[in-house]
């Protein structure tokens, strides 16, 4: 795939998309979108990179077990990696009851940090402590049922073995495995679903999970319905967990606020005996983040009518980037004016020539396999000519030339040597 031409294909069909959907009849009206969406970035915006630094790496399975953070059953799980990055760590033994009373936690790290390990890991701790009797060690709220589905795959790997049990309430939930065969949108029971697993929702309420899974509409029905309030009865829920905590806002938030407090109600929990986990969008550090964390430890003690202290935020850190040996960057080549002023994007033997000539490098030339070949067609010289003179220059060779100035060596019309 050629990614340039990917990208101009893109836009352009988006283009057509939004003035197909939306004419503009009057002449002026027309030409002054055209001119927002070439000039001044209306419906897309320039192209750019961002680079992932590695996080800093925490302490192993095993240094927390030596420390009495974890106890040794927790090698049971079958979590993937052996060492914990260091936000994982921290909200570890913030939620961990064997060093002091857990600690209300926000785990404002970014996506792809692994905040998910960073709470699963204390919950399944406590529950192979604590395996009887059975009942709901902690709910799990998730936004979305995509989100609740992909946690349902990961614990499915994670926790085979453990005895530590788990199921997903959700409207994707079959009642049994009747129902799940009968009615079109609701599956049996996969095959590599473990014996830890409560798959149907009667199973549930027969014999409720250790950690459930669902979202804030369901857990309102099992506030609500008869039959499914027996899965909080017998056992006080330790954990709450709230997925993506800076999504509930407004009425949303009001919402979810009053229900956690019913939640607390039904179980019988008093003030501070449940232990509140937020996850949230990475939060500054700097400059005004101060007052950023203070709004959202705010927020968090709104939401979860529980306290959060100022160490509340566990924040990632990154490992520290090594010192550059030296800078070996090569200067920006020059390239002959004739040659940008000549290019025509639909001729491939002009865009070899130029990528020949900005990187120094040939592009392959394969025998009718060559993904350049095919996505730009070959013609002849005249008529790449004739092409490049009478037709107007595509939105590439626009960009080529404007950012030809300062870089274009002002040589004679023969075409420059490739240099390294």
């Amino acid at each position: 795939m050629q990614p340039f031409l990917a990208a101009e294909q893109v836009k352009a069909a988006y283009r057509r998309y939004i003035q197909t959907s939306f004419p503009i009849r009057r002449a002026d009206l027309r030409e002054r979108f055209e001119a927002l969406i070439e000039h001044e970035k209306l419906l897309w915006q320039e192209p750019f990179i961002s680079l992932s630094r590695p996080y800093e790496r925490g302490a192993s399975f095993e240094e927390l077990i030596r420390e009495g953070t974890l106890c040794a059953d927790i090698s049971r799980g079958q979590w993937g990696f052996s060492n914990l990055f260091r936000h994982q760590a921290d909200a570890t033994r913030r939620l961990s009851p064997l060093q002091r009373k857990p600690r209300n936690t926000i785990v404002a790290t970014g996506t792809g940090s692994g905040k998910t390990e960073a709470f699963t890991i204390p919950i399944v701790d406590e529950c192979l402590r604590n395996p009887d009797p059975p009942g709901v060690r902690a709910v799990i709220l998730y936004p979305m049922n995509a989100l609740a589905n992909d946690q349902l795959k990961r614990l499915r790997t994670q926790l085979a073995g453990t005895g530590v049990t788990f199921g997903r309430y959700t409207g994707d939930t079959p009642p049994d495995e009747v129902a799940a065969r009968e009615r079109k949108g609701w599956l049996p029971r996969p095959s590599e679903a473990p014996d830890e697993e409560r798959y149907y929702r009667r199973e549930m309420q027969e014999r409720p999970p250790h950690i459930l899974i669902t979202n804030y509409t369901m857990l309102e029905l099992l506030l609500l319905r008869k039959r499914e309030q027996t899965i909080f009865r017998g056992v006080r829920p330790r954990f709450l967990v709230l997925d993506e905590v800076h999504t509930y806002t407004g009425i949303l938030g009001s919402e979810v606020a009053c229900l956690v407090r019913r939640l607390k109600e039904h179980t019988g929990l008093a003030p501070g005996e449940l232990v509140c986990i937020g996850t949230s969008a990475t939060v500054k550090s700097s400059g005004a983040a101060g007052e950023e964390r203070r709004r959202l430890v705010e927020f968090a003690t709104d939401l979860f009518a529980e306290a959060f202290d100022e160490e509340a935020i566990i924040d990632e850190r990154y490992e520290a980037l090594p010192e550059a040996a030296g800078a070996p960057i090569a200067p920006p080549r020059t390239i002959d004016r004739i040659l940008l002023e000549s290019f025509n994007p639909d001729s491939a033997d002009r865009v070899r020539d130029l990528y020949r000539a900005w990187s120094g490098e040939d592009l392959p030339r394969g025998d009718g396999g060559d993904p350049l070949t095919t996505a730009l067609p070959q013609t002849a010289e005249s008529s790449s000519n004739s092409s490049a003179s009478s037709s107007p220059r595509s939105p590439l060779h626009r960009s080529l030339i404007s950012r030809a100035p300062g870089r274009v060596a002002k040589t004679s019309r023969r075409r420059p040597c490739a240099t390294s």
